[in-house]
């Protein structure tokens, strides 16, 4: 006998709001505060990097005329920019090719620092550090190298972001656990005292057996059909109890009646055979309803899909095209001051370049995912009927392969099939099947695996109910790769459902291949449970024989 755990609906109830309010808000507290330390990272780079850049500007006459005491001078004025820790300026000496100390600058709150040589010929790009952001840039004039600038900056700013969305997360996750706990509060008692009230009412009826007491109205939708089915029930109950006791006790006076009774007895069976069919009509009607509910999920399993796959190439084009957008403006900016030099020509173009590069990137996996979704129109496979011999048809499908993907040159494929099976069928839908079978293995199964092969089995089963050469043709595909992980076996076959999220795989193969199966060629398709490994799938669609 199984013993089943019973559980509590108020218990439930608490457990299941809690946790999901709870996670939501964690979650969102979370990716905020990140996102907010991230912009306040980024700020902060820049500031230093600005910084760098109008140091530059303003010394680079003192490194030319050999001023260092102006530069000194001059950089006593940075007192006023909070910013600012430390700044070193390096002059090039070109007979030594070395760097000399020239110019410095450090806040009253700071010490100085021993020079950076080896630093300020590294740095290309702001660093953070534990206590500061450090960054160095060469002085140019005309193509010739003058020297260094080398910065710190302060990262306070940063640290007191880190601790103020900190506190602002943990604040929001016990905000959203108490505002769960009241929410389940106030559900349990929306539930469970009409689920209550409406127990004690049965136990009520079953003791004392009057059938003729109703179950009283409940407000909640679900509980109150329930509540009807019951009374239904009890009603029933009761009219079978109230027609019993009448058979009987015309049976016991009146013999002659038998006959009569018969008859009565006959229309009652008739209403029950009735009202057997109005339940097994209302069933069906309930078959039909869960099956068009299942409809709708899928459906939006698909959109939820497609709404995952379009938005980080376009989120990722559309970053891009802002971001050229303000290479394009600095540009502008620099050219109308006559500030633009080579070098900071030769930033932008490379900026616009990796940029549109990006969107271009981008744009064709949006174009890619576009045409693989196109894909599942399945009114683009509508082909008449016609003869074909499944082993040169399977070798042209394979030649036409080995063009478009090379990887299945080292594998070893045997298709077992008879010389002279032909058959009549769809022919373009079955080819799309064996073509995107054979695809799929190439671009997911054989990554690890020394020795590949693929085994493609064809056979026919006539039909002995029909006297024509009708018949189901069965497909056996197996191949020696990495096999279906245990996570996605069971939706293989559901759209946007891949093992290679992220590295070009769409998740539409398999499902194309189960629509063109079961709506275009009237057949089924299931994944071999007996491979031991690798991938494996047994697929049977109706046929007519030509020759064998």
């Amino acid at each position: 006998m199984v013993n089943y755990q019973i559980g509590s609906i108020k218990r439930s109830v608490t457990q299941l709001v809690i946790l999901i309010t709870t996670l939501l808000v964690a979650v969102a507290s979370v990716t905020l505060s990140l996102m907010y330390v991230r912009d306040i990272d980024q700020n902060l780079r820049q500031d230093t990097r600005n910084l760098v850049a109008y140091v530059e500007r303003n010394v680079t006459p003192t490194l030319v005329f050999a001023q260092a005491e102006q530069a000194d001078t001059w950089l006593t004025s940075l007192t006023y920019l909070p910013l600012v820790q430390h700044v070193h300026v390096y002059k090039f000496e070109p007979i030594s090719e070395s760097l000399t100390f020239f110019a410095s600058f450090y806040a009253e709150q700071s010490s100085p620092i021993p020079v950076r040589y080896d630093r300020a010929q590294e740095l290309s790009q702001p660093v953070r550090s534990e206590r500061y952001y450090e960054f160095a840039k060469p002085i140019m004039l005309d193509g010739k190298l003058l020297g260094y600038v080398y910065l710190r900056s302060s990262r306070s700013e940063l640290d007191h972001a880190i601790a103020l969305s900190t506190g602002l997360t943990l604040a929001a996750i016990s905000a959203g656990f108490a505002l769960s706990w009241t929410l389940s509060l106030w559900l349990r008692r929306r539930i469970t005292q009409p689920l209550d009230s409406m127990v004690a009412d049965i136990n009520a009826i079953a003791r004392n057996r009057d059938y003729s007491s109703k179950l009283a109205e409940v407000q909640l939708a679900e509980l109150d059909q329930v509540s009807h089915a019951f009374n239904s029930l009890l009603e029933r109950i009761q009219q079978h109890i109230e027609k019993q006791d009448i058979a009987e006790q015309r049976a016991s006076e009146l013999n002659k009646e038998l006959e009569r009774q018969v008859e009565v007895r006959t229309q009652q069976l008739r209403a029950a055979n009735q009202d057997l069919t109005d339940v097994v009509d209302e069933l069906h009607q309930y078959q039909h309803e869960i099956v068009e509910a299942r409809k709708m999920q899928s459906l939006g399993r698909l959109i939820s899909g497609i709404s995952h796959e379009m938005n980080t190439p376009v989120g990722l084009a559309v970053t891009s095209s802002s971001i050229l957008q303000d290479k394009l403006e600095a540009l502008a900016t620099k050219f109308n001051e006559k500030k633009l030099t080579s070098d900071d020509m030769q930033h932008f173009l490379t900026s616009f370049t990796e940029n549109l590069e990006l969107v271009t990137r981008n744009l064709g996996r949006t174009a890619d995912i576009v045409n693989a979704f196109q894909q599942l129109g399945l009114e683009q496979y509508s082909d008449s009927e016609r003869a074909i011999t499944l082993g040169s048809f399977s070798q042209d499908i394979l030649q036409q392969l080995h063009s478009r993907y090379p990887e299945l040159d080292r594998v070893h494929i045997v298709i077992d099939v008879s010389a002279q099976l032909t058959v009549r069928c769809l022919a373009g839908p079955l080819a799309s099947v064996i073509s995107q079978l054979f695809q799929n293995s190439a671009q997911h199964a054989f990554h690890t695996v020394e020795n590949p092969h693929i085994h493609l089995h064809f056979s026919f089963v006539p039909d002995n109910s029909s006297s024509n050469h009708s018949g189901r043709l069965l497909i056996h595909y197996r191949d020696n790769g990495e096999g279906i992980p245990e996570s996605i076996s069971g939706h293989i076959f559901e759209p946007f459902v891949t093992s290679k999220r992220g590295q070009g795989a769409t998740g539409l193969g398999m499902h194309l291949v189960y629509n063109l199966v079961h709506q275009v060629l009237k057949g089924t398709i299931e994944i071999d449970p007996i491979a031991n490994h690798g991938a494996a799938f047994r697929i049977s669609i109706p046929v007519e024989l030509v020759a064998n």
